[in-house]
């Protein structure tokens, strides 16, 4: 008589097998935080034993604050007779504008290369001041302007008006 040997196999290990992956993981970490504490600038300086702004983050308030004083109100309008991009056109890309026709209004503190650094959405476009002053005032100028579009007479002579400029995607 032949005795029949059966294998049980052994419980599975209560840990995966390690493959490097945390460890490999907590040195990115560590590696990340090394470089972000050693790219860090110092934001506080003292000066006879009193805590200041940096000179680097005291400019960067100036200019920011000059900015909201310092902001303007633009129209875009078209410079030739032509097919613009329309946001506004009832599911056609594209409007018929004359010369002189406004394309959008806008509000920015950085001015025209400031606001459009790759050039305005066209090439047709011509950029003009309306208002110059505090954020908050362009801001009102701004808003005005897109809700009134609706009266122009360039937009009621419309087959169907528009509800805002065709370059405005937004009332703000």
């Amino acid at each position: 008589m032949t005795k029949q040997v059966v294998n049980i196999p052994s419980s599975p290990s209560p840990r995966p097998p390690q493959n490097g992956k945390p460890i490999g993981m907590l040195l990115v970490l560590v590696a990340l935080a090394v470089f972000i504490l050693m790219g860090q600038k110092d934001f506080i300086v003292w000066k006879d034993g009193k805590p200041e702004l940096a000179p680097w983050r005291k400019a960067k308030l100036e200019k920011e604050l000059e900015e909201i004083d310092n902001a303007e109100q633009y129209v875009l309008l078209a410079d030739v007779d032509g097919w613009y991009e329309c946001f506004n056109c009832y599911g056609k890309p594209q409007i018929f504008l004359f010369e002189g026709q406004v394309w959008k209004y806008g509000v920015t503190t950085k001015g025209e290369k400031g606001r459009y650094t790759s050039g305005l959405p066209s090439k047709n476009l011509l950029y003009l001041v309306e208002y110059e002053g505090p954020v908050n005032e362009c801001l009102k100028q701004e808003k005005i302007k897109i809700y009134n579009y609706v009266l122009l007479p360039e937009n009621l002579k419309r087959e169907r008006p528009l509800k805002r400029p065709p370059g405005n995607k937004r009332d703000n």
